[in-house]
């Protein structure tokens, strides 16, 4: 399994907003319109190259208006400020979503998603997941606090009537704190070095 990152209009790009609306149309009825930045996408491998089997768009805050912005009433950053009593810049906000999987990968995706978000430059992850994936996300270790119930009325008139029974699934809009994950990468790879020595044996000398 190979893991991508797509950017806008790419082929790979298109693949997804495929998978996306495919998954969502199955499991919802729902007709989305996918467009974020990029994807990253867990990819296998075909005889016509590689295409994604599971994915999750990543937009990056202090540009348009985020899908998020409707649930919490104001954009991420200003929410998250306001929950942590200090600025938060809003370049340092990713926005994940759609997530699908039409396929194996999707929890392996799920695991690597805090990391390549951090690697990006984020400090913080906000996401509208359903109960079902924010079970999912806990035992995985992923610390997702919700912040906001997530309703359709919340969104412009526009987006509304194209969801489905998406809303059905009581969706919650929360973040990741990605602000200690370099400290978090560090203990574990303390707690493996540790465990790496602790665990070796080394050769007897001198025996019979």
């Amino acid at each position: 399994m190979k893991t991508v990152v797509a950017p806008r209009e790419t082929a790979m790009w298109r693949s997804c907003v495929t998978v996306a609306r495919e998954r969502y149309r199955k499991d919802y009825q729902a007709e989305i319109t996918p467009d974020p930045d990029c994807f990253i996408a867990a990819c296998e491998d075909t005889p016509d190259g590689i295409r994604p089997t599971a994915c999750a768009g990543l937009t990056h805050g202090g540009g348009r208006t985020l899908l998020s912005e409707h649930y919490l009433g104001s954009p991420p950053e200003q929410a998250l400020a306001a929950l942590f009593g200090e600025q938060v810049d809003p370049h340092t906000v990713v926005e994940i979503g759609p997530m699908a999987a039409a396929g194996g990968g999707g929890v392996r995706l799920l695991t690597m998603l805090p990391a390549l978000c951090w690697c990006q430059g984020a400090q913080f992850i906000v996401c509208t997941i359903t109960e079902l994936i924010a079970r999912t996300v806990g035992r995985l270790g992923i610390e997702f606090v919700p912040m906001a119930e997530a309703k359709e009325h919340d969104l412009p008139v526009d987006l509304r009537h194209r969801w489905g029974t998406y809303y059905d699934t009581n969706p919650v809009t929360g973040y990741v704190d990605l602000r200690g994950y370099d400290a978090q990468l560090e203990r574990q790879v303390d707690r493996t070095a540790r465990l790496s020595v602790t665990g070796y044996a080394a050769p007897a000398t001198g025996a019979a």
